[in-house]
């Protein structure tokens, strides 16, 4: 262990948002990324001079990772590792709920004394098995209305949240999104630039829950001037009482309801009121039925990146977006295996056809890919917006306090044009939302009434010969600019402090203030369009004054004068008190006028500056890979690695033994991923952060599986070369494994006659090849059928199990842990 360093200031903190994205058994995988994660977020408080009871203590069994966590903090200077935002689709909303409920509350993930191992171990270990009882319901005769018992899981997952405990004194800030799918009929109506009206289905759900910054604040305008009483304190805590348990209970259940393998799920009111896509305004009773996140959003990057944008940070700071995906990158979608080269049929040419079922696999794997791509293409635009920041917006900002360089000359009335333009897009982006199954959505026009537009007075444009003042009122530029202005300037002071400037701490917090108090208006703003949506006109500069009234009504301009006036005094004294507060407004004004005269016709976007991680299994692991040959070869065993990839994702839950490894493989990727991104691998730092992986993962190993390094290398070597098919088989070849396929096929055959599943049809499957067919009259052939049908499938069965040991044997072993 290195010896503790002085906790220190200087230490930069680091803030992780995590989009967790993986389905059916992955979720084991993902349970022992997440488990690290929070291993690591404790630690690193500790390491900066935090006791062990700040922190919720330490259980035994996490003794050893946490230690060398701490240890790596200090070696690293790595300051604080906050988990501030956190998105969770389909498995990972049990996994992402779980730890954001933990952080919110104060407490850890795994406390001490709750059990003999990780808790989330636990979660997945003990409820997450194909068992009579568990997830496959009980034997009976009625038909089922699913695969598995969703009622069971939404037992589970409750108690999971309310086992949590902390009453949230010791609770962190952060922002949970989860997602889900809703069912029947989702349509947004949308207007041509004709007048043509049609409509776009839009089945996506979007849940938030937050707990704020404890001097979070709110916004209530009242008579008078503008002073710190227009903003009351106003802390937000949705992971608190009863009615936040049930929405994150059902939000969780929702997330992960795999279609067919679980019941659909009823939203319900509680959690109605947590929906931010649509506004919680439309269908607030939430009687719609929800499915799985992941069938539509598998990873909800335009959020977690808005929310990046929006937490406060008075210092340098680290932001790392972890994108957790257990795959190589986006699980397979069926369009890989769309290659002709694999079919006997051919055309004229000689060209080989795709066959029927690998077209049928792309064209369902078109729309997941389509989502993701987009996702990314979102997240590199922003990636470029915010590495761009410094070698412009800050520069020029620097550049014009240094003496007026006339960088916005002959801007302005550009300016004027594309801030009209863009501030009737954000509203009508905010009535859009709002409106969605009123049949009333405004579309964007794709023709604006630019010059009547320009005539009136809108809030958003400053008037005619304003120069690069505030404008009458005190503000007359509008919410956008009032926020890029105080990003500036506490983005630029912080990048100050970054390169060892004298900077006054206390100043910095006065420009993040008002920051968050320009927040605090446009959230005002959103919110009070949203509740009169149904009343705005449709015509373009009637649209306009509809927005002006409300926003009058509401004293925006009064309030972002205030705001921007208490950023630039903030901003002057940080810096030594030798500016005038009225010349930093003008400098970023001008920065404004020349960085957005060609850019503001778009939406207004946060961006703040992060890297993005990918976090996946296709990561070597330094205790056995040693050689840049074998963590080649490491890299490409990619997710085979794992059992939660076959048996279409649902092996993972059959044997205990099989979690084990997954969870395990979890961890272990975790360490890697993580311990390289805070610490690049230059050549100062190669050797000894090889030694602390090599270290903690052979610990890992042995407590988790009671493994060896070679071991475990075995083992992974086998388990790369295992196909579905071998997993069934070797669990043919036990009796735990033969009782365990018999139940599952029990419960998937009693599920085919219900009347939510194939109904009629059902019913003859089920006399046709079910081990105990329900009770029923059927067609007076079927048993003559039945015979040669049951015949075929013990067969096949048996011949799995007659399969060469080899992989399939060690894969199928450990039945007990059943």
């Amino acid at each position: 262990m290195s010896e503790p360093r002085t906790p220190g200031r200087s230490r930069q903190e680091v803030r992780l948002a995590l989009v967790l994205n993986g389905g059916v058994s992955l979720a084991v995988w993902m349970g022992g990324v997440t488990h690290e994660i929070d291993l690591l977020r404790r630690a690193s408080r500790v390491a900066a001079g935090e006791s062990e009871a700040d922190v919720g203590g330490v259980a035994d069994h996490d003794r050893a990772g946490f230690d060398a966590w701490v240890d790596y903090c200090r070696r690293a200077d790595v300051g604080e590792v906050v988990v501030d935002v956190i998105a969770g689709t389909s498995a990972g909303g049990l996994n992402g709920t779980l730890l954001a409920t933990a952080v919110a509350r104060g407490v850890p993930l795994d406390p001490p004394g709750g059990g003999t191992g990780p808790r989330l171990r636990r979660v997945w270990d003990e409820r997450a098995r194909l068992q009579e009882g568990h997830l496959l319901r009980a034997p009976g005769e009625e038909p089922l209305p699913s695969f598995l018992d969703g009622e069971y899981f939404q037992d589970a997952v409750r108690d999971e949240v309310r086992g949590t405990g902390g009453n949230g004194d010791r609770g962190t800030p952060v922002t949970l999104f989860v997602t889900a799918t809703a069912l029947g009929p989702a349509n947004r109506p949308h207007v041509d630039s004709f007048g043509q009206a049609f409509d776009v289905s839009d089945h996506r759900r979007l849940y938030r829950f937050r707990r704020t910054e404890a001097d979070g604040v709110g916004y209530r305008p009242h008579e008078g001037e503008a002073d710190e009483s227009w903003w009351p304190p106003a802390m937000v805590d949705e992971f608190a009482g009863e009615r936040a348990e049930t929405a994150l209970i059902t939000a969780a259940r929702a997330s992960a309801s795999f279609p067919l393998a679980f019941t659909p799920v009823r939203e319900g009111p509680e959690l109605a009121g947590r929906r931010v896509l649509p506004a919680a305004s439309v269908e607030p009773e939430g009687d719609r039925w929800l499915v799985d996140g992941g069938v539509l959003d598998n990873a909800p990057f335009q959020p977690v990146l808005d929310a990046i944008g929006r937490r406060p940070a008075t210092g340098p700071v680290r932001r790392l977006l972890v994108y957790v995906v257990p795959s190589r990158g986006q699980a397979s979608t069926g369009l890989d295996r769309a290659d002709p080269r694999g079919s006997a049929e051919a055309n004229g040419d000689g060209a080989r056809y795709p066959d029927w079922k690998a077209i049928l696999g792309a064209a369902v794997g078109f729309p997941r890919e389509g989502d993701v791509r987009a996702d990314m293409e979102y997240t590199v635009e922003l990636l470029a917006r915010a590495d761009g920041r410094q070698a412009g917006p800050e520069a020029l900002l620097r550049a014009e306090l240094a003496g007026r360089n006339g960088i916005a000359d002959g801007l302005v009335d550009q300016y004027r044009r594309a801030r009209a333009v863009g501030g009737l897009f954000d509203v009508r982006t905010i009535l859009a939302e709002a409106n969605e199954g009123r049949g009333v959505v405004l579309a964007p026009p794709s023709r604006v009434q630019l010059e009547e537009l320009l005539d009136q007075d809108l809030p958003w444009v400053p008037p005619r010969g304003t120069g690069l003042d505030p404008g009458p009122g005190g503000w007359a530029w509008g919410l956008g600019t009032a926020e890029r202005v105080c990003r500036l300037l506490a983005g630029d002071l912080r990048d100050r402090v970054a390169e060892d400037e004298e900077v006054d701490a206390d100043a910095i917090g006065e420009v993040t203030a008002a920051l968050t108090r320009v927040e605090a208006v446009r959230d005002a703003v959103s919110a009070r369009l949203a509740t009169h949506a149904a009343d705005a006109p449709t015509g373009d500069v009637e649209c306009g004054e509809w927005a002006r009234g409300h926003i009058d009504a509401l004293r925006v301009p009064a309030a972002l004068a205030h705001c921007v006036q208490q950023a630039a005094r903030g901003y002057a004294a940080a810096l030594g008190g030798s500016l005038d507060p009225a010349a930093v407004v003008r400098a970023a004004l001008a920065v404004e006028v020349a960085s957005q005269a060609f850019t503001a016709y778009g939406p207004f976007r946060r961006t703040a500056p992060f890297r993005l991680l990918r976090l996946g299994p296709d990561v070597d692991s330094p205790f056995v890979d040693t050689g840049e040959d074998a963590a080649r070869r490491a890299r490409g065993f990619g997710d085979t690695k794992l059992y939660g990839t076959r048996v279409l994702h649902f092996a993972a839950f059959g044997l205990a033994a099989w979690r084990a490894w997954d969870w395990t493989a979890g961890r272990l990727d975790a360490q890697v991923h993580l311990a390289r991104a805070l610490l690049p691998e230059d050549a100062g730092t190669r050797a000894w952060l090889t030694d602390w992986l090599t270290d903690v993962q052979t610990r890992t190993v042995e407590d988790e599986l009671g493994e060896t390094p070679a071991g475990w290398a075995s083992r992974r070597q086998e388990l790369c070369g295992v196909r579905s098919g071998d997993l069934v088989g070797g669990l043919y070849r036990t009796k735990a494994g033969r009782q365990l396929l018999r139940s599952v096929a029990d419960a998937a055959t009693r599920a085919l006659p219900h009347e939510l599943a194939l109904d009629q049809r059902g019913r003859l499957l089920n006399s046709l090849v079910a081990r105990k067919p329900q009770r029923r009259l059927p067609p007076l052939w079927a048993p003559i059928i039945r015979w040669g049908v049951r015949r075929r499938v013990v067969k096949e069965l048996k011949d799995l199990g007659r399969a060469p040991a080899g992989n399939g044997a060690r894969s199928g072993q450990q039945p007990a842990g059943t």
